[in-house]
């Protein structure tokens, strides 16, 4: 099932506050030790990964600070559980992967075996643009949810690629569930949102 969607379907902490605290965990991906540039032409692929996989299992937010360049990355970001990617608007926080040919931007989830049931999220995207290389890149994705729950997508923006959300189902047995997307867009891309059971089960997908 695929779907054409139109548009409308903080401050930024370093890392302070331990897990369950409030408020929450949370990791500014510019400040140290990560250091992201943002700036357009630095990779801050290790940046954005290496504070990913700094969060308690607890998990917390990743703040991206508004740039006048996107953060690039070469590769796909694997989000942890519980854990949510925070920008301050859409147009001001943006990543952009330069080099995503096939794969997602951003991964919440994964493709688990058969009859393991879903991986569970908990997290999200909330204020922050996500770009690909080009809208002719054939199966390249902005948002993937993989045998996910409780995932929430809030002011996201995503263009530049085939598919700007895929949400999948995966292997018999798995399934994604209280999937949200709330003022969401996407522009340049060929699926607005796409949505893929695989052998799988998609319930409660609000929009």
């Amino acid at each position: 099932l695929a779907a054409a969607l139109a548009a409308g379907c903080s401050a930024s902490p370093s890392r302070h506050a331990a897990a369950g605290s409030d408020p929450p965990f949370g990791i500014n991906v510019t400040s140290a030790p990560y250091s992201a540039a943002c700036n357009g032409s630095t990779n801050d692929t290790t940046a954005f990964t290496s504070a990913l996989a700094a969060f308690p299992a607890t998990g917390g937010k990743l703040f991206v600070p508004a740039s006048a360049q996107p953060c690039e990355i070469t590769s796909t970001l694997q989000v942890p559980a519980n854990v949510t990617i925070e920008g301050e608007t859409p147009s001001a926080s943006v990543i952009w992967c330069n080099g995503c040919t096939t794969g997602p931007v951003v991964q919440f989830g994964t493709n688990l075996a058969a009859d393991t049931g879903t991986t569970a999220a908990f997290g999200g995207l909330q204020n922050i643009g996500i770009e690909g290389n080009s809208r002719s890149n054939t199966g390249s994705v902005g948002v993937l949810g993989e045998d996910v729950q409780g995932l929430t997508l809030q002011g996201v923006n995503v263009q530049l690629v085939a598919r700007a959300y895929d949400i999948e189902g995966g292997a018999a047995g798995d399934f994604s569930a209280s999937v949200n997307m709330l003022d969401v867009s996407a522009s340049n891309v060929t699926n607005g949102i796409y949505i893929g059971a695989s052998g799988g089960v998609v319930t409660d997908l609000r929009c």
